[in-house]
């Protein structure tokens, strides 16, 4: 097996276990999981190794409105998109082979949060002067939105010294101790 055969395999295998049935559920139609996983199986890692961060937008943007259209139709939400697709940048990104092959830590400091209605709930704690809008769900989400909550999460990131992208999953690891009533 050669290395090329190697990447597809993993990055199809990150892709997979990123992309859950309740990572996309209520989009509009059936299907999204599976074309979701498929897109991201064959998403060019290598573009997203990038120094600068409006390339990174750009290509961010680029990769979300495309699985936006591949979605079936009633489905073809950008908030699902952007969803599905910063889960797996960030599931690359922690993936000790795929991020050291396609070089994905040059962007750490420009990966998104994968927004939901748990992370933007765990948010209002943070939100003393009221300037994040009303969640809008994944579903309704766009651009705009998305980038007040990404520019809120960034400030939070900066007070802890962390990059944004770590976020998700201490918030995570938060609302785990909350919903299971451990407190360690």
């Amino acid at each position: 097996m050669n290395t090329q055969e190697l990447d597809r395999i993993i990055q199809s295998f990150v892709a997979s276990e990123s992309i859950s049935a309740s990572t996309l559920r209520s989009q509009g139609a059936k299907g999204v999981v599976a074309v979701a996983r498929q897109y991201l199986s064959g998403l060019d890692l290598q573009s997203f190794a990038v120094f600068n961060h409006e390339d990174f937008d750009r290509q961010l943007d680029e990769c979300t409105i495309a699985l936006q259209n591949c979605f079936p139709k009633g489905a073809r939400n950008w908030g699902a998109a952007r969803k599905a697709l910063n889960i797996f940048l960030r599931n690359a990104f922690y993936n000790r082979f795929l991020s050291s092959h396609f070089n994905l830590d040059a962007a750490t400091a420009f990966y998104e949060v994968p927004m939901d209605s748990y992370v933007a709930s765990e948010l209002k704690g943070f939100d003393k002067q009221k300037v994040l809008p009303n969640w809008p769900g994944v579903k309704h989400l766009d651009k705009q939105t998305n980038a007040v909550y990404q520019s809120f999460l960034g400030q939070i990131a900066a007070q802890f010294a962390l990059n944004r992208v770590h976020l998700d999953v201490i918030l995570w690891q938060k609302l785990g101790r909350t919903l299971t009533g451990c407190s360690t």
